[in-house]
């Protein structure tokens, strides 16, 4: 979702790239209709157009990085890469360019290459803080839990009410089995209403750990309550 999300956004700023331009060879027709057909989800269609987008003008790396997208979504790993690699030749400044490509590089299980793409994403923007947050993910992938963690902090110093980056860190924090602050970020985040039932079960293991079981206890049940199919198995283990 949050990709799906980040995408949309991406696409808009290209349009939005359109309309000032002055080069209309960068947003021809065949790169209109493909965005279009981007945001429809015809994804088929989306790629012919945007096919013949490049074709007629090879250096649009907006084209490429939409390609890129469609090809990230359709779980056509390889081929992203692919596209956003073009993309970044075209334009070695492009920031979408290396934080997609980081997307397509994790989701192959590259996580060194995807951290290799973030670290020059914040190079080019540091105040990019989904950056941040993605290269926490990719950095608990190669097991640098601290890493992670520290880039977590930083994301929250850019963007404090992003409530899942306070339930990322509270799951790194447990992880590392520093509870209290698991607990104290869990709270943060259900504090900001969070719309995830494990954050319940995550909370309670914390209070379970550091003596709270009545509270664990309880925490599990709302989380059961909410569909949370660890919660249940939780209060199973610590509460019967």
């Amino acid at each position: 979702m949050r990709f799906k999300f980040l995408l949309a956004t991406t696409i808009s700023l290209f349009i939005f790239s359109c309309k000032q331009t002055v080069d209309n060879r960068l947003c021809n027709n065949h790169f209109i209709q493909g965005i279009n057909k981007t945001y429809d989800f015809d994804f088929d269609s989306a790629l012919k157009e945007l096919d013949a987008a490049t074709a007629e003008n090879p250096k649009n790396a907006h084209a490429f990085i939409v390609k890129g997208s469609i090809n990230l979504l359709k779980g056509e790993y390889n081929e992203a890469v692919v596209e956003y690699s073009k993309s970044i030749d075209i334009d070695p400044h492009s920031v979408f360019g290396y934080y997609h490509r980081a997307s397509a590089y994790a989701a192959l299980g590259e996580h060194a290459k995807a951290i290799k793409d973030i670290n020059t994403v914040i190079e080019l923007k540091p105040n990019f803080s989904y950056a941040y947050y993605m290269r926490a993910s990719y950095r608990n992938g190669v097991g640098d839990l601290a890493g992670a963690t520290k880039d977590i902090s930083k994301m929250l110093s850019l963007d404090p009410r992003y409530k899942m980056a306070y339930y990322y860190r509270g799951y790194l924090y447990g992880k590392q089995k520093y509870y209290q602050l698991a607990l104290e970020d869990f709270n943060k985040a259900i504090e900001l209403k969070i719309d995830y039932a494990n954050v319940y079960a995550l909370r309670g293991v914390c209070e379970y750990q550091l003596g709270q079981k009545e509270k664990a206890c309880s925490d599990f049940l709302k989380g059961e309550n909410l569909g949370d199919s660890s919660a249940k198995d939780y209060s199973i283990k610590y509460c019967k």
